[in-house]
């Protein structure tokens, strides 16, 4: 994970300008708390190691909540998210809402660096549901995106999204099926 956001690679001349740019990429990734990059003299005056020196912070939050509100009644919620999942600087969330109009269950993965490559990987999945007074709404699905990052500053990204999608309008007792809709949606967005 650190050595992937250094600028310098092994033979490359020594530049004070790079190692601060290097720092700044560490920190950028919320992981780490302090970062320094302090150099170090070797047997070969020629010669110089590195060496990063970080303190990690703590990357994983839960958090519950609970509410009432006049329109939803009861509302539950809670998310488990986790950055520098394992290590490998993936994230890896859940989190869930619950009320008595809507039911919503999504889990997400985020890889920066797919196989050590520049090619990043994100995926998610989801359980939506609204029950509204008159209509009702389901949703289900998930998106795959798969991206390049082409320099420090530029990155493309593709997503794909597939969602089955039912949804009914009811005038109290009998829904005619005209307004019973179901179907699947697809689509992809370049960013």
């Amino acid at each position: 994970v650190i050595r992937r956001e250094m600028k310098l690679a092994e033979g490359d001349l020594y530049s004070q300008k790079i190692i601060r740019y290097s720092e700044g990429r560490i920190r950028a990734l919320g992981f780490f708390d302090q970062v320094s990059v302090v150099p170090r003299p070797t047997k070969d005056p020629a010669l110089m190691d590195l060496i990063v020196n970080v303190k990690e912070l703590n990357t994983g939050t839960f958090q519950v909540g609970a509410g009432f509100s006049s329109l939803e009644s009861f509302i539950v919620t809670a998310q488990v998210r986790k950055d520098n999942f394992l290590g490998r600087g993936q994230t890896l969330s859940a989190n869930a809402i619950l009320s008595a109009l809507r039911q919503q269950f999504q889990v997400s993965f985020f890889e920066p660096y797919l196989f050590d490559t520049n090619v990043t990987l994100a995926f998610d999945a989801f359980n939506f549901r609204d029950d509204l007074v008159n209509f009702n709404r389901r949703r289900s699905g998930g998106n795959l995106s798969i991206g390049y990052r082409a320099t420090d500053w530029f990155a493309l990204s593709l997503t794909y999204t597939l969602e089955d999608v039912q949804a009914e309008y009811s005038t109290g007792g009998i829904t005619p099926k005209i307004f019973e809709k179901k179907g699947l949606t697809s689509s992809a967005r370049l960013t």
